[in-house]
């Protein structure tokens, strides 16, 4: 039977133990950015090139510093990335500036998915996505994760929801 009690302490989330998402998929999210850095400010010399035009040549320092500050800001935000497993839910933080942190609740995971694109199956990596009751898009998003280490993590989510789901008796 399912029981909702009254809770009197609120637990802090200050003191998680966070676990930070591969170092792999942190060289990977670093190398694309990277590689948009060097796209837009090859676009902005070649716009220069054909356009011919002196004042355009404002875009290239342009495009260096948003390249910049757009790796910049994702190397930042993908090393605070965190999650973790506790006994009744999962967690995931995330944010450079505005800090959203998640919590699933394992009796309310509807079903698990694992994403990968074409980089991440070289790299083997891998995203799990958790889908809760009602929801359409993926409640919690966990990417960057080792491929087996996914696996392993959706099979005992998927396991954990199925044992923690209330009886409808």
């Amino acid at each position: 039977m399912f029981h909702n009690n009254v809770v009197e302490a609120l637990p802090s989330a200050d003191n998680l133990p966070w676990r930070p998402l591969e170092a792999r998929y942190i060289h990977l999210e670093r190398t694309k950015a990277l590689l948009m850095l060097v796209l837009l400010v090859v676009a902005s010399i070649v716009l220069w090139l054909l356009l011919a035009e002196p004042l355009l040549l404002w875009l290239l320092p342009l495009a260096f510093v948003v390249g910049t500050a757009n790796l910049l800001y994702h190397h930042a935000a993908v090393k605070r990335f965190g999650y973790v497993v506790r006994e009744h839910d999962i967690q995931s933080i995330k944010g450079l500036y505005w800090r959203t942190q998640t919590a699933l609740s394992y009796c309310r995971i509807q079903h698990v998915t694992i994403n990968q694109g074409p980089w991440q199956r070289k790299l083997a990596l891998a995203q799990l996505n958790l889908y809760s009751a009602g929801s359409a898009s993926a409640e919690l998003v966990i990417p960057g994760l080792d491929e087996q280490q996914a696996q392993t993590l959706r099979q005992w989510l998927l396991e954990q929801a199925e044992i923690k789901a209330p009886d409808h008796d």
